[in-house]
């Protein structure tokens, strides 16, 4: 289950299609933008992530129309701070589980697969942009000649750390879109963060008169005070109701006490999973899973229950 804050603040901005398309007019060649209807964007179920890296990656699926035509827009965020030389093959076996699937569910034709990285990582993207590039070709072996003989592809990458900060609110993304850029762009090593959100005011007031707004807003909170070690709650709440009134800094503390319940749902979590250890035995990953989604009102009652359960099944479903 993704858990870093970076998933969470990007499935939650760019889950929404209206600001994925946004970010994407920015970065697909025009010729393509010419014939895809980003109008017509949709999510498609389903992860394709490893499970092994579901904390360091979240992905997102999207259907979209092309020429009449329902294709897939695969938009995948890198939030590592370092540049992962080994994303090409990454991308590719996450293709090829798509396409998978579309076989495997009876279809003969596959639908193609754009590749999107976003990345905000320190400094520019400096590792490999095409699969080609990440073979061992030797010294002397010319690409061209093998290249015909090997998949390759090259994947979109959108690299924050080329994109000014002027042209992020320049009015081409969603306002929504354009804070979630910043924020990514800026919120973990920025020591001026509260000066630079006084800058993004104008586009801070376009998102709380949106649909979900103060959601949205709250979203954002719940970020810097996760990832700004330089940002408290009250500092950030002050800010905000000098720039945009009171509802903002209601939705600063909102975030704040969402973020306390959130740790001590974890610190019970983890006591709750050590007891059916000790009492059952280690816990499958879909047992560990439920446990931590779950709320803090039945990590108390399991708490209470697992001294009389006669067995886990009984525990979790009693």
């Amino acid at each position: 289950m993704p858990g870093s804050p970076h998933d969470r603040l990007f499935k939650f901005t760019f889950g929404q299609p209206e600001h994925a398309a946004s970010v994407l007019r920015t970065v697909l060649p025009a010729a393509l933008l010419e014939r895809l209807d980003l109008r017509t964007l949709e999510p498609a179920p389903g992860s394709f992530v490893d499970a092994a890296l579901s904390e360091r990656h979240a992905d997102l699926l999207f259907r979209v129309q092309i020429d009449g035509h329902s294709a897939r827009v695969y938009l995948l965020f890198d939030h590592q701070s370092g540049v992962d030389r080994q994303m090409p093959l990454r991308l590719l076996r996450y293709m090829t589980r798509i396409w998978t699937a579309e076989a495997d569910a009876g279809h003969e034709r596959l639908p193609p697969i754009i590749p999107c990285l976003l990345y905000h990582g320190d400094g520019a993207w400096t590792g490999p942009r095409t699969l080609l590039d990440q073979l061992d070709l030797g010294p002397h072996l010319p690409a061209d000649v093998i290249a015909d003989l090997v998949p390759d592809f090259r994947f979109l990458l959108i690299d924050l750390s080329g994109h000014p900060d002027a042209d992020l609110q320049s009015g081409t993304l969603t306002a929504m879109a354009a804070v979630a850029l910043l924020l990514f762009k800026h919120a973990r090593h920025a020591d001026d963060l509260t000066d630079r959100l006084v800058r993004w005011t104008h586009v801070l007031r376009q998102v709380m008169v949106a649909p979900n707004g103060l959601r949205a807003l709250e979203a954002f909170a719940r970020y810097i005070l996760q990832v700004s070690e330089g940002v408290t709650a009250p500092d950030l709440g002050r800010v905000l109701l000098a720039e945009l009134g009171r509802d903002a800094e209601e939705a600063v503390m909102t975030a704040a006490d969402q973020l306390i319940q959130q740790g001590r749902a974890v610190g019970r979590a983890d006591v709750v999973l050590k007891l059916i250890t000790l009492r059952f035995g280690p816990p499958d990953r879909e047992t560990e899973a439920r446990v931590r989604a779950a709320s803090l009102d039945t990590l108390d009652r399991w708490t209470e229950a697992i001294l009389t359960a006669p067995d886990l099944a009984n525990l979790l479903e009693g």
